[in-house]
Order: C-alpha cells, then structure tokens, then sequence
C-alpha cells in the first residue's frame, strides 16, 4: 500500500460518491452506494486522477469517484483529465 503523502480529511467512497452524484467519471455510468471489492466490482472505489504513485496527493480536487474495474483497468495510467460539464 502507498502512503499518503498528503490529505484531507473526510475522503472516502462514500463522501466522493455524494459529491460526484454516484456517477464513474471513468465510464460514465451508475455506481452502487456499495464500496468495491474482488466481490464487488463495479462497486464504488476513489480515482486519484493524478495518481500517488506519481506524485499525486490525496485530495478534493484529487479524487473522483470510480467503479473498482474502472478505477483497476486505469491503474496508474497517468493523470485523468475531467470533463467538465456545465
């Protein structure tokens, strides 16, 4: 596991699922109110868009919310530019 190097406080898949509406920014569709798991694949899990493994923080404007296979199938492919919708 990947330390944090920083981080806010209060980011989980929970507060990032209410945040982002329980949509995967990755594929666009609808997340469960489930946490991911191997069990669980298409439950919720947070993105790190520019990843900690290279060099991103844990943090609100870090982090958006994925499926588990989404989120796994990027791995740490580089930073995710959002679309932003408005």
């Amino acid at each position: 596991t990947l330390a944090m190097r920083t981080g806010d406080a209060g980011i989980d898949w929970r507060s990032v699922g209410e945040r982002d509406g329980w949509c995967c920014h990755l594929c666009g569709k609808s997340v469960p109110k489930v946490g991911g798991s191997a069990y669980v694949p298409r439950g919720a899990t947070v993105d790190h868009l520019v990843p900690i493994a290279h060099g991103g923080d844990h943090t609100w404007s870090n982090v958006a919310l994925a499926h588990r296979f989404c989120n796994l199938s990027r791995g740490t492919g580089g930073v995710v530019q959002l679309l932003l919708v408005g």
